[in-house]
């Protein structure tokens, strides 16, 4: 489809009616099968500017470690505090990264990982199945959890392992990145929760701290298919030797048997099988054996 050719308008609706195209197996498609054309859709979730929870208080409250503090019922204790913006701590010569605006949060430097929570709103009419695409900068690790879930993770050891009061990063890094694309298929409309961590190297004279995120939702929308009254099976002779049959309605396989008398000893594959060279209509040679038709969505 080229969306430049005037006859089609980006984003409206549209529906195609396939016939005489068989998949990759040969299997001739239902003739009249209609297939909604989806258009990519991308809204804000999580602005640059959205307010966190974060806590940046290991000294005084380290067991929140032991804790489920990136699920979604986690309840932050009197040690977490709120911003928004980029979040820095420590001595930092200049603004990391510029794309995800200023520094605006400071919520001083500790060596231990830094802990963050907020949440966003999936569409109500979306599709459970999306793409996350996420700008962000951190220094120097970086965790992602989605509704409790680990989704990503850099510089922070191994995938799955749980950060806790002493977990580092890798290596010393100041990383801003604006195409980060992560796909997920459990997406239900509503309220989803989202926390980070942010690690610290091992480093001596390393003391500076930054984490800033924003995240657009990408799915694609179709409309829906037209109802359909039920089809009409529809025989008209064609000479002495032929028939033709035709159907109203689209989506309809045209099958055949030749024996009805096999009852549940005829399953899995039954008396019934498509008819070869499946159209609508089709022509049968009137010949032996007898044969029935019926369509099958």
């Amino acid at each position: 489809m080229d969306a430049s050719d005037p006859d089609w308008t980006p984003g409206d609706d549209y529906v195609l009616t396939v016939n005489n195209v068989a998949d990759s197996y040969g299997n001739v498609i239902a003739p009249g099968s209609q297939v909604a054309v989806a258009w990519g859709q991308t809204t804000s979730l999580v602005a640059s500017n959205a307010v966190w929870d974060f806590h940046n208080s290991a000294i005084f409250e380290p067991e929140v470690f032991d804790e489920d503090w990136f699920a979604c019922d986690f309840v932050p204790s009197f040690w977490w505090a709120q911003g928004q913006g980029i979040f820095y701590g420590g001595v930092l010569a200049n603004n990391p990264c510029l794309p995800l605006g200023t520094l605006w949060t400071q919520t001083g430097y500790q060596p231990e990982p830094a802990l963050y929570r907020t949440t966003f709103q999936w569409p109500a009419h979306w599709p459970s199945s999306g793409t996350l695409r996420i700008a962000t900068a951190y220094d120097d690790g970086l965790v992602l959890y989605l509704d409790g879930r680990e989704i990503y993770r850099t510089n922070a050891g191994v995938a799955g392992s749980l950060v806790g009061l002493a977990t580092k990063a890798a290596s010393t890094l100041s990383v801003c990145v604006t195409n980060l694309a992560i796909a997920s298929t459990n997406l239900q409309s509503g309220v989803h929760c989202l926390a980070a961590a942010v690690l610290q190297a091992n480093t001596p004279g390393d003391a500076d701290s930054v984490f800033a995120f924003r995240m657009d939702g990408l799915a694609y929308l179709s409309p829906a298919l037209p109802e359909q009254a039920p089809p009409v099976l529809s025989l008209t002779p064609i000479g002495a030797n032929s028939a033709r049959l035709s159907w109203t309605g689209g989506g309809y396989a045209l099958e055949s048997a030749t024996n009805l008398s096999l009852g549940s000893a005829s399953y899995l594959l039954g008396p019934w099988q498509q008819v070869t060279n499946m159209s609508n209509p089709y022509t049968n040679n009137l010949s032996d054996p007898a044969r029935f038709f019926r369509l099958k969505k």
